[in-house]
């Protein structure tokens, strides 16, 4: 019996945070059946629900499996290249297909304008 699959999106803390979160349909049923189990055993009142979820899918034993490239999250920058000032995720980066935190509209506006001009001047080259 499988019990799924989800995918740790933080090489710098090995772990799955709340950018982007990925489950198995049988890791997210398993967790969704077994999360009252979970709060039982363990302090999760200090938790963000990301971290509840990373902690309670290792405590049933669901196998993880690392996205690698592709997410740029500055909660898990391991160097500074990847930020940009306030903390804000570099949009500039290429090959990135996500960008965390980005927590107003003005935020994603303007990455999502450098992405395009990135993309574009990518294209004329």
């Amino acid at each position: 019996t499988t019990v799924g699959r989800y995918f740790k999106n933080c090489r710098v803390m090995s772990s799955m945070q709340g950018s982007i979160e990925i489950l198995s349909r049988q890791a997210f049923y398993l967790y969704n059946g077994k999360k009252a189990e979970c709060q039982r055993s363990m302090d999760w009142w200090h938790m963000g629900e990301d971290i509840f979820t990373f902690k309670c899918l290792e405590q049933l034993g669901v196998e993880a499996s690392d996205i690698g490239e592709g997410v740029l999250d500055t909660y898990c920058a391991r160097s500074m290249s990847c930020v940009q000032h306030h903390g804000l995720p570099n949009c500039s980066l290429p090959n990135v297909a996500l960008f965390h935190p980005l927590k107003s509209r003005d935020q994603f506006e303007k990455c999502w304008k450098e992405i395009q001009r990135v993309e574009q001047s990518s294209m004329e080259q």
